[in-house]
């Protein structure tokens, strides 16, 4: 009976450090998939922003930002470790800015 209750221990000890393990795992690998990807079109659309800003704004640290093509006329600030491209390359994607004394 003792040597039930001895392994029946062992096998609780090690399903507690596996789920454990596993937790802190699944933890860090959901942290790390986290990013999200935003847009950013003049034109509008459904669940665009209209400005890079308001893009940066609204972005968590590790998030990407891509921005259609089109001209875009503002100041962007970036306070945060965020990813920012074109879409189609700087060609067809302008930005300028509003205020160039602002930098």
């Amino acid at each position: 009976m003792w040597i039930r209750c001895e392994k029946a221990m062992r096998l609780s000890k090690r399903l507690s450090i596996f789920c454990s393990i596993s937790l802190v795992l699944l933890l860090i690998f959901t942290g790390m998939s986290s990013a999200e990807t935003l847009y950013v079109d003049d034109d509008g659309g459904a669940g665009v922003f209209l400005k890079i800003q308001e893009a940066v704004d609204a972005a968590s640290a590790g998030d990407i930002i891509i921005v259609r093509e089109g001209t875009y006329i503002e100041n962007v600030d970036i306070n945060k470790s965020i990813t920012i491209h074109s879409e189609k390359g700087y060609e067809v994607t302008v930005v300028e800015a509003a205020d160039p004394s602002d930098h």
